[in-house]
């Protein structure tokens, strides 16, 4: 499985990779490589799952994922422009959507 953290900043993105990173370590799965960077933060699980953090930027675009974690403060045109368009494989597309703000389950 492939997930992407979606933040309104790339710090607030970063942060919440983290926080999976370590829901993964209380399930006991472990991280088999981690990169957390000024400008990059990914990870992969020994269990093949693939996580990388993105801020709201349109160089994002190249990403797949079948779920995405969205920050809430994420304007909405780039959620419908950037971030459905990340999130569509198969065998399921899913938003979980994390922080305050106006985006929620409702515009996906």
């Amino acid at each position: 499985m492939r997930g992407i953290v979606w933040g309104s900043t790339y710090d607030i993105a970063t942060n919440k990779l983290i926080q999976v990173i370590k829901e993964y370590n209380m399930i006991g799965i472990i991280p088999d490589r981690e990169v957390i960077t000024k400008y990059n933060a990914w990870v992969k699980f020994e269990n093949g799952d693939y996580w990388v953090a993105c801020g709201p930027a349109e160089s994002a675009r190249g990403h797949k994922a079948n779920i995405s974690y969205v920050d809430r403060a994420i304007n909405k045109e780039f959620f419908n422009t950037v971030i459905k368009h990340c999130t569509i494989n198969f065998p399921y597309r899913g938003f979980l959507f994390f922080g305050e703000g106006e985006l929620n389950e409702y515009d996906t």
